[in-house]
C-alpha cells in the first residue's frame, strides 16, 4: 500500500499543489489536472508493469454497469429533493463537464479498485479493503482543498464512505474494472447544481453514509462467510 501511495502522490502532487497555490498560469490548469489526475493509474502501471490494463478486457455485468452509472446522480437528486423538502430553492439542473466524467475514472480507478482494493481485499477482507482505500483516497486529494480546509473533513468523510460502496459493488460485480470506471464517471456526472449553503451537501452527506453502512455491513457479512469457508491451517 505505501509503495502504491507514494507513486500516486509523487505522480500528483508535484502538479496540484502549485496550481491550487495559485503559482502557475490559468492556461496551465486543465494539462496538469488531466496529468496529475493520472497518478493512481500510472502507479498500478508502474507496479503491474502494465498488466493492470488488461483487466479492462474483462467483460462485467451489465446490472453493475447500470448501477454504478444511475446510483451516484440519483443520490445527488435525492439530496436535492429533500433540501427542496425542507424549504429549500428549487433544483437546479447543469451539465457536468465532459472530460471530468471520461478522464478521472480512467485516471484514477485502475489504481484505487484495480490495484489497491484488490490486493488489500485479499489480506484483510473487502470491508478494510474499502476503509482503507477511502482513506489514501482522500489523502490523495488534499491538495484540492488548499485555501478551503474547513471542507475538507466532510469531504474526506465522504470520500471513505464512497469508497466503502464502492467496495461492495466491485467486489458483487466480480472485480470486473469496468464497472468502478463507471461507478466514477456516476459520481462526477452530477446533474444537480451545486447551490450555497450547507444543508444540501449535509443531507448528501448523510445519504452517502447511509449507504456505506448497508454496504459495509454486507462486506462484513462476505468476510465472515469467507473465513468460515476457508480450510483450517495445517498444525506445525
Amino acid at each position: 500500500m505505501l509503495a502504491f501511495l507514494g507513486l500516486a502522490l509523487l505522480f500528483t502532487w508535484p502538479l496540484q499543489i502549485p496550481l491550487f497555490l495559485g503559482w502557475l498560469p490559468p492556461a496551465a490548469e486543465l494539462p496538469l489536472l488531466a496529468l496529475a489526475g493520472a497518478g493512481p493509474t500510472l502507479a498500478a502501471t508502474v507496479l503491474t508493469r502494465g498488466r493492470i490494463w488488461r483487466r479492462l478486457g474483462d467483460a462485467p455485468p451489465a446490472w453493475a454497469i447500470l448501477v454504478a452509472l444511475v446510483a451516484p446522480p440519483l443520490v445527488a437528486v435525492t439530496a436535492a429533493g429533500l433540501d427542496l423538502a425542507l424549504g429549500g430553492p428549487a433544483v437546479a439542473l447543469a451539465m457536468p463537464f465532459v472530460g471530468s466524467v471520461l478522464w478521472p475514472p480512467l485516471g484514477e480507478e485502475l489504481g484505487w479498485r484495480g490495484y489497491l482494493h484488490d490486493r488489500l481485499a485479499d489480506r484483510h477482507g473487502p470491508l478494510a479493503a474499502g476503509a482503507l482505500v477511502g482513506l489514501a483516497w482522500a489523502f490523495w486529494h488534499a491538495p484540492t482543498a488548499i485555501g478551503a480546509w474547513d471542507r475538507y473533513p466532510a469531504f474526506a468523510l465522504s470520500v471513505v464512505a464512497v469508497s466503502i460502496a464502492l467496495a461492495w459493488l466491485h467486489e458483487r460485480a466480480g472485480r470486473k474494472l469496468w464497472v468502478a470506471v463507471a461507478a466514477h464517471a456516476g459520481i462526477n456526472l452530477q446533474l444537480v447544481a451545486h447551490r450555497d449553503g450547507a444543508r444540501p451537501a449535509l443531507l448528501g452527506a448523510a445519504l452517502l453514509v447511509a449507504i456505506a453502512a448497508m454496504a459495509a455491513a454486507s462486506l462484513a457479512a462476505t468476510g465472515r462467510a469467507r473465513s468460515a469457508s476457508a480450510p483450517p491451517a495445517a498444525a506445525g
